[in-house]
């Protein structure tokens, strides 16, 4: 396994941690709107997270399906700070807090998660956590003139021997458990969709997605799920300097 390095300019574009729980059998989904007055100062920008259900019906003559009835519900809000790069998430079945664009250190995500789980806890009153995951959503500039993407990534596409050896576009993903961690990763590698003339951005931006998730059993500890958060984040670190070259590396320091 490659080892971890601090990089002066990270290429992320969001990390995420995300708690999933099992809530309160008397909880009602309208008391998440109870939290705003301990997180509006933070967060003033709140949407509702919304689900909808439509059932269709099939015409027995004509075959074609018809819309019947459509009912709506909410899952639960969603808080922006004013300029986006802050986002909480509260759900009937968990929080997600998610830093977008301006990230700074995982300890400013791990003690902002910390610091709002007490009103968690008091509004939805979780009886088991049985999920975390942390998630990093990474955009590499690759040159412009790139050949070879086994200059910058570990794993990169390959294209098939007799055949032009160029591309527009690829998409990997693989799944991958780690039992040393209790935990699986799913890895995602993409060609982002660039703009119409790459000359303008003068780069390649390739997407390495990093989710890295555990499910957790009710035998664990109440507040074990704080440990295994902070084992994923090492071991999400593990994949990402596993999946770069050292060229790569040198982009970002």
């Amino acid at each position: 396994m490659a080892v971890a390095e601090h990089l002066q300019n990270p290429p992320i574009k969001e990390a995420i941690i995300d708690i999933r729980f099992a809530a309160g059998a008397n909880v009602e989904i309208e008391r998440i709107a109870d939290v705003d007055s301990d997180i509006v100062s933070s967060y003033p920008i709140r949407k509702p997270i919304n689900q909808r259900q439509l059932s269709l019906e099939v015409d027995e003559t004509s075959g074609l399906k018809v819309a019947g009835d459509s009912t709506q519900s909410i899952l639960g809000s969603r808080y922006e700070a004013k300029d986006g790069s802050r986002v909480v998430q509260l759900r009937q079945n968990g929080l997600t807090f998610s830093m977008v664009n301006v990230y700074t250190h995982w300890e400013d995500m791990f003690d902002e998660v910390q610091r709002l789980w007490p009103t968690v806890e008091t509004i939805m009153k979780p009886e088991q956590i049985t999920r975390v995951s942390t998630r990093y959503i990474n955009v590499i500039p690759l040159p412009f003139e790139i050949k070879d993407f086994s200059d910058f990534l570990t794993s990169p596409p390959e294209i098939p021997q007799g055949l032009p050896q160029a591309l527009t576009q690829f998409l990997t993903r693989i799944v991958v458990p780690c039992p040393e961690a209790e935990a699986t990763a799913v890895i995602t590698q993409a060609l982002e969709a660039p703009p119409a003339d790459l000359r303008a951005i003068g780069h390649v931006p390739v997407i390495l997605d990093i989710d890295v998730i555990a499910e957790l059993g009710s035998e664990e500890a109440s507040n074990a799920f704080w440990d295994k958060l902070s084992q994923l984040r090492k071991l999400k670190n593990d994949i990402f300097f596993s999946s770069i070259t050292d060229k790569t590396k040198g982009l970002f320091q």
